[in-house]
């Protein structure tokens, strides 16, 4: 190991340390357990009972760059009341907007993975979720029935995604008899809220290529509800099933939406995934 290369790493996380250490006599000082995930001084909620989401939930709450995303979620959501959470896997983003409402916010999470779906109901369960924090299990897309789910240990792809990158949680899993593919149920954003009777004022959004089929599918609803839009969308995995992002943000556009921030082909376009916050003109 080269110690020398090894020290910038080290200065670069130093941020991180410091807020590690923090949160740690944090939790000390307030009597919390070990399953908590601290955010700042009054945001706290518990992570369910896996080692994997417990760790992966502190790296966004302590690293330095990932930190930055859950800034942009809390100013994003502030004033905010109604949460669609869709692709919600155990929780996160949904956690944090009940802490920030103190459980008053209405939340609405849906989950296709059954895994991740069971360690969603726990998160919901330990941070007292209560009657205004309701979850189901299903997938989202442009029209409703079914399709095939192909999970991994954490996650997964619904409908034989296209992409070149795998990841840490999805590989060659596809071919692994250990995650067998499974039939998920599919709504459109309008049977989903009206089945649910639930309008939500801000649509978290993060659900693997699917944000084409299920926005496109739903410009009149957005256009007569206007939620604001949280929204991961990835690039690549839509291109590897022959369609465009580019239609799918003119079609937000047509209905009177804009993205916050750039708004330049290349940094919408170009990268594999990109993050956006997209509001109603």
């Amino acid at each position: 190991m080269n110690m020398f290369r090894l020290f910038p790493r080290f200065v670069r996380r130093l941020p991180d340390y410091f807020i590690a250490t923090k949160h740690l006599y944090l939790r000390s000082e307030l009597n919390l357990p070990v399953n908590v995930c601290i955010f700042d001084d009054r945001r706290f909620f518990y992570t369910p009972d896996s080692l994997n989401i417990h760790d992966l939930w502190v790296h966004h709450c302590t690293s330095y760059y990932t930190r930055n995303e859950v800034r942009e979620w809390l100013k994003f959501s502030d004033g905010c009341r109604s949460l669609l959470d869709a692709g919600s896997s155990a929780g996160f983003f949904s956690g944090i907007f009940n802490r920030t409402t103190e459980g008053a916010g209405n939340i609405l999470s849906v989950e296709p993975d059954i895994q991740s779906f069971r360690l969603l109901q726990e998160t919901i369960r330990l941070n007292k979720g209560g009657n205004n924090w309701r979850s189901t299990n299903c997938a989202l897309s442009g029209k409703e029935g079914h399709l095939t789910f192909y999970p991994s240990d954490f996650g997964g792809d619904l409908g034989g995604v296209g992409t070149s990158r795998p990841n840490i949680y999805r590989g060659d899993e596809k071919e692994s008899d250990e995650f067998p593919p499974e039939l998920v149920r599919v709504e459109t954003l309008e049977s989903l809220c009206k089945g649910q009777g639930f309008v939500p004022d801000l649509i978290k959004m993060d659900i693997e290529s699917y944000e084409y089929e299920t926005l496109t599918a739903a410009t009149a609803f957005l256009e007569k509800f206007r939620p604001k839009l949280f929204l991961e969308l990835h690039n690549e995995k839509i291109r590897g099933r022959g369609l465009n992002p580019e239609t799918l943000m003119d079609s937000l556009r047509r209905v009177g939406y804009r993205c916050i921030g750039s708004n330049k082909p290349a940094a919408l376009f170009s990268p594999p995934t990109v993050h956006l916050c997209i509001v109603p003109s």
